[in-house]
């Protein structure tokens, strides 16, 4: 199929943050979009159910999703299978996933590849593992090329979650560093993931992506301190403390907001995954994301991503 502007394209969770660099990114294509929001094509919320589509896609890129524990299950797994049967009669012939590292249920670890056992420990984790699964059939059986695409922490306009509450930390002041700690983390920025899915999707495959770079979470912090011209803000805590605060924020939930247990083990974790197949596949040059943060990179497009 030649990627033209007559590909025909179903593009769920547009007004996601992946999801809107994926709509920018297949501009010379003919796309339709589908979501709860008035700004969609098609107006529907997946996981209530949908009506069977009219039309043949050449290719569906499946965006839409929740990070939410609570609703991740009824958004995820059963927004996946209601989108699944509603394409039941004309499938298309490619399908794109934005999945998750999530999946493989990791808290800790180095250069984790895509032939790692999936297992996951969080029902957002499962509800993205059981969405692979059933498309992944779904597919096999109907002749559909499946590419899956697991993003790490993902960076750009809109970013929401534990990237979020991180930058709002470090932008009123609520954040520190902890002394010594070299944790790394993957990271990515969601103009990367938007290429990855164009570049991967006419052959499909599994692909962790990231931007294969692992800084420490002091140099992410710093660089979102530097983003928010507050670079000098930052103060730095012994571990000793940081773990005594912890206790705290584990019995007074408040605090725990700020920091408790969980958060402390997350921050000085490393977390790292290999992007080594996507890459040998397809040659992408991802942004350093931390550059990229920090507005100080020299490549990456800022005009169109601000």
């Amino acid at each position: 199929m030649q990627d033209t502007n007559t590909t025909t394209i179903l593009l769920t969770g547009a007004t996601g943050m992946i999801g809107s660099y994926i709509l920018r990114e297949f501009a010379d294509c003919q796309v339709t979009t589908l979501g709860r929001s008035a700004d969609n094509d098609i107006r529907v919320d997946l996981s209530a159910g949908i009506p069977t589509l009219s039309r043949r896609f050449d290719l569906v890129v499946h965006c839409a999703g929740t990070t939410d524990e609570a609703t991740a299950d009824k958004v995820n797994r059963i927004g996946t299978l209601n989108l699944l049967s509603s394409l039941e009669s004309q499938p298309p012939r490619h399908f794109v996933f934005i999945s998750s590292l999530s999946v493989y249920g990791k808290t800790e670890g180095t250069d984790i590849d895509e032939q790692s056992m999936t297992l996951p420990i969080t029902e957002y984790g499962r509800s993205k593992l059981d969405a692979e699964r059933a498309i992944k059939a779904w597919c096999e059986s109907r002749n559909v090329v499946l590419t899956i695409l697991r993003p790490a922490l993902t960076f750009g306009n809109g970013i929401t979650g534990k990237a979020a509450e991180m930058f709002d930390a470090i932008h009123s002041g609520r954040y520190f560093h902890i002394r010594g700690n070299q944790a790394r983390r993957s990271l990515v920025m969601a103009d990367d993931v938007a290429k990855a899915c164009r570049l991967t999707y006419q052959e499909g495959g599994v692909y962790n992506v990231t931007d294969g770079l692992t800084p420490t979470v002091i140099e992410l912090a710093d660089a979102m301190a530097a983003h928010s011209g507050k670079d000098k803000r930052i103060i730095y805590c012994p571990l000793k403390l940081a773990k005594l605060c912890a206790k705290i924020g584990d019995i007074i939930p408040p605090l725990g907001r700020m920091l408790n247990s969980d958060k402390l083990s997350i921050l000085t974790s490393t977390l790292t995954f290999s992007n080594a197949r996507l890459i040998e596949k397809t040659g992408l040059q991802p942004h350093n994301t931390i550059d990229v943060i920090a507005r100080r990179s020299t490549t990456y497009p800022y005009q169109h991503n601000d």
